[in-house]
């Protein structure tokens, strides 16, 4: 409670008085060290990440095991302060410490990496990973979308041996974004051909390209899809299922559609 709202010292005050301080414990504290100073400042950065070294080395001496879930809160937590300046001095403090092998730790990285428009430094990042699973591979997949590299992240897609939902939309938003609109309606042909169908945010994207292409028949065809998987009771759907008509010259659709999401308010 006192790391969450900003008293530090109250946390230390606390955490001080556990004679044998468990993990959850020192998450929050690590945690609450990142998320307090101001680090705009280089030089608070650093102090801030000196007393987090401090506490990680406690963990030894008190008997307790830094973990997956640690590392994760500490990168959670530093992701949203921004700047990859501090991604990188953070990835060097979890070197350091020799946790870098760590599955979640390694993607998280990646994902920061990505959020700080570093895809490169994050692929080397990929690369090197002794192990991966399903989620760095999307995470790796999305960051290359979404800076707009679609033709990486199809090399890289078609190196996936598992592909799940998430990543075929992760593709499909990939083209979408670009405006390749029928490449992404090809992906998702070759997705139903894996079995797999569509979740209700890849038929937001998918209805949204066929507004695009004018694609009345097969535009039909999703706002089937979307009605039959129960999808069309979210307000962001109903609307771009009327902005679709709309831009399709169907205005009668698009009006009746408008008085059937303006009932189910």
């Amino acid at each position: 409670m006192y790391a969450k709202c900003g008293s530090i010292s109250g946390a230390e005050s606390l955490f001080g008085s556990c004679s044998v301080p468990d993990a959850v414990s020192c998450n929050i504290m690590v945690a609450g060290y990142v998320k307090s100073g101001d680090l705009h400042n280089a030089r608070q950065v650093f102090d801030k990440m000196s007393q987090a070294v401090e506490v990680f080395r406690d963990y030894g001496n008190a008997g307790v095991m830094t973990n997956e879930l640690t590392m994760g809160t500490v990168i959670s937590t530093f992701s949203h302060l921004g700047g990859i300046w501090n991604c990188r001095l953070l990835h060097g403090l979890v070197v350091k410490l020799q946790l870098d092998g760590m599955v979640l730790v390694s993607t998280n990285f990646v994902k920061v990496y990505c959020a700080c428009k570093s895809v490169w430094e994050a692929r080397s990042l990929f690369d090197a990973m002794p192990e991966r699973n399903i989620v760095s591979w999307t995470v790796m997949l999305n960051g290359y979308s979404k800076a707009g590299l679609v033709h990486l992240a199809r090399e890289l897609f078609e190196t996936i041996d598992m592909k799940d939902v998430v990543s075929w939309g992760t593709m499909i938003d990939g083209y979408v974004q670009v405006e390749c609109s029928s490449e992404a309606l090809m992906m998702y042909h070759e997705m139903l051909r894996a079995r797999l169908g569509p979740n209700d945010v890849m038929l937001v994207d998918l209805i949204s390209v066929c507004g695009r292409l004018e694609a009345i028949h097969e535009g039909r065809q999703f706002h089937g899809r979307i009605v039959k998987e129960g999808f069309d009771c979210y307000d962001f759907i109903q609307a771009t299922i009327i902005n679709f008509y709309a831009g399709c010259g169907e205005m009668i659709a698009a009006h009746l559609q408008f008085e059937k999401a303006s009932r189910s308010m």
